[in-house]
């Protein structure tokens, strides 16, 4: 079938783009090549979905701006193809800006949206993917919601937003709420749980390098605690092994926490420093706590 659809574009290219109908049978074949792709993908036929990227990238250059009415699908194609390049370079060379407000239907904008939220994702532009699966999430079904939270989630974790446990119960499931609970409490044993349980499902859509990201936002949470508790930001780094003791976190060194501490400087998360050989932390009096900027 999907030789059959690339024959068809073929043709449809060779036809007088301007043709309503040309321009209508070439988005319903784009639309099946997404399906097809993900199914030659999956039976590692490189060959087939070698020949479906050429042809997406003819017709990329052959529609130009009405690429609006099939650049959501596009990238679809090019996100089961693995081909994350071609994707950004065609929104790209599309958008200079993205502009949501493009996109005739809804449907359309949230396609792109997700596609595009997820390619974010694969290649580390977290502001992006939000932004992308913010749209998406905005005009998905009950069923579409579901699916973007398992990104938008840990993406809006990150920047200290929780989605309200209403919306959660009703879109989300066990592993969105035990992560939100984990990093809104800073409970480090829960944390590690759901990362050790449910490994391989972040692994299989592609967000276990997100979701470790919010190690660093577990503690951050912790550590404000912490420091409302002792009404201080200067600390020896064993009372911070001592709370995890007492939260249930048994296999942690003094090794460990400096080098999270470390981290968490680094990303700007934590504005202090830590003092290794006195083995101790001294904090900002004042906000010294942060967020990931995305």
């Amino acid at each position: 079938m999907a030789q059959q659809l690339l024959d068809d574009l073929k043709i449809c290219l060779n036809q007088d783009i301007n043709d309503k109908n040309v321009i209508s049978d070439i988005r319903n074949i784009i639309k099946l090549l997404v399906k097809q792709t993900r199914q030659a993908y999956s039976q590692k036929d490189f060959y087939l979905i070698d020949d479906i990227t050429k042809t997406v990238i003819q017709t990329i250059s052959i529609m130009k701006e009405r690429i609006i009415l099939v650049i959501g699908y596009i990238v679809g194609i090019f996100y089961h193809a693995r081909n994350y390049k071609e994707a950004i370079d065609c929104v790209s060379s599309y958008f200079n800006k993205i502009d949501y407000n493009l996109f005739i239907n809804e449907r359309d904008r949230g396609i792109f949206g997700y596609c595009y939220g997820l390619i974010s994702v694969k290649i580390g532009n977290y502001k992006g993917a939000a932004e992308a699966l913010e749209k998406a999430y905005l005009v998905a079904n009950d069923k579409f919601k579901k699916q973007i939270l398992m990104y938008l989630v840990p993406l809006k974790l990150r920047c200290g937003m929780y989605l309200p446990m209403e919306e959660m119960k009703k879109y989300g499931n066990k592993i969105l709420i035990d992560l939100s609970n984990a990093v809104n409490r800073g409970d480090v044993s829960l944390y590690e749980k759901v990362i050790n349980k449910y490994d391989l499902e972040f692994v299989q859509i592609g967000i276990l390098e997100l979701v470790e990201t919010l190690r660093l936002i577990v503690y951050r949470n912790l550590l404000e605690i912490i420091f409302t508790t002792k009404k201080t930001t200067k600390l020896h780094l064993q009372v911070i092994i001592d709370t995890l003791i007492s939260l249930g976190v048994t296999e942690i060194s003094l090794v460990d926490i400096a080098n999270i501490l470390t981290n968490m400087a680094l990303n700007g998360i934590l504005i202090g420093a830590v003092y290794i050989g006195m083995k101790a932390i001294a904090a900002s009096p004042t906000n010294p706590l942060r967020f990931y900027q995305y």
